[in-house]
């Protein structure tokens, strides 16, 4: 069993949950509550998606967010003004601007800072990335882009995306 010792836990993904004591950075921990290991650069992290977990922190009084892997080296130094988890081998981040793009998990602007997030009406839990004009959405991970008329990275169901767009009204 894992001790009760935390005062805030995520729970498990990718193998590893973020745990928190009093006065202590972030610690990823296995499943038997072993110490993977301590993330003292972090201020705010989030659950690993796909071997890589978004993490906070403070340069120049504000809120940078970079990514670790699954030992605690960081692979994306922070630079975005927040970070989603990985989907179908993306994430969406935000620039200084809010605007969103999508950074693969070598840290590589796939998709351009140019979409804006806000949340659908029935859908009030699950984050959707639109374009600049707010006409249409997919959930975050799978971009509709109008532009080359298919759906974006990690997408192999055109036609599925095609029925099930959500319109934003």
């Amino acid at each position: 069993a894992i001790p009760a010792s935390y005062i805030a836990v995520t729970g498990f993904s990718d193998g590893l949950a973020w745990a928190v004591a009093e006065n202590s950075p972030p610690a990823a921990i296995g499943s038997y509550g072993q110490t993977v290991f301590t993330f003292a650069e972090a201020e705010t992290v989030r659950i690993f998606s796909e071997g890589l977990a978004a993490f906070s922190t403070i340069q120049d009084e504000q809120e940078r967010w970079g990514y670790a892997d699954r030992k605690g080296r960081i692979v994306i130094v922070p630079q975005f003004y927040s970070a989603l988890e990985f989907s179908n081998g993306l994430a969406a981040v935000r620039n200084k601007e809010g605007k969103w793009g999508y950074t693969d998990d070598s840290g590589n602007l796939i998709i351009l800072f140019q979409m804006g997030l806000r949340k659908h009406k029935d859908l009030p839990d699950i984050p959707l990335v639109i374009d600049s004009d707010a006409h249409e959405a997919e959930h975050v991970g799978r971009l509709w882009d109008e532009a080359i008329g298919h759906a974006g990275p990690g997408s192999d169901d055109r036609q599925r995306l095609e029925q099930d767009r959500l319109k934003l009204g």
